[in-house]
Formats: C-alpha cells, structure tokens, sequence
C-alpha cells in the first residue's frame, strides 16, 4: 500500500504561556495521501533485489512516482 492517513494535533493557546488540549481525542483525520514510490516513508526503500523480487516489485525500480488507485502518476513542474 503506497498510501497514508495523514493526521493533525489540534491546541490551542490559552494564555501566552499555556497550551490547551481538547478533552476529546485531539487528533483529527485529514484524510490518506499517496506516498512517493521509494521515499523514506516509502516500505520499499532499502530493500535489496532478493527482497523486492520476493514482494512482488520491479528489481530496477527508480521511484519519484505516486501510485493512485492503481495508477502511476509522474508530478511535473513547468517554467512559465
């Protein structure tokens, strides 16, 4: 799964020196981003040949791609 679900802290200040935590959970959901392929967060990253063959995955894999829903999806950057 090349995917996260993202969370935030929610506080806020009370005073200048105190910070205040919600009494209910204070971890919010944002939702699951896509994690780039081979990344640090990435399950691959560091893997041998032996290890990604035994996963089932490209043995020559470059990464710096998403894969969503299936898909890859290459993010690219145009001067204008």
């Amino acid at each position: 799964m090349f995917s996260s679900t993202t969370t935030i802290l929610i506080a806020y200040l009370t005073s200048r020196v105190s910070v205040r935590m919600p009494t209910h959970t204070p971890y919010s959901s944002l939702g699951v981003l896509p994690i780039m392929v081979l990344s640090n967060r990435c399950r691959l990253r560091g893997k041998s040949a032996n290890e990604l063959q035994a996963c089932k995955e490209e043995v020559n894999e470059f990464g710096g791609y998403f894969i969503v829903n299936g898909i890859e999806r290459v993010i690219t950057i145009e001067n204008q």
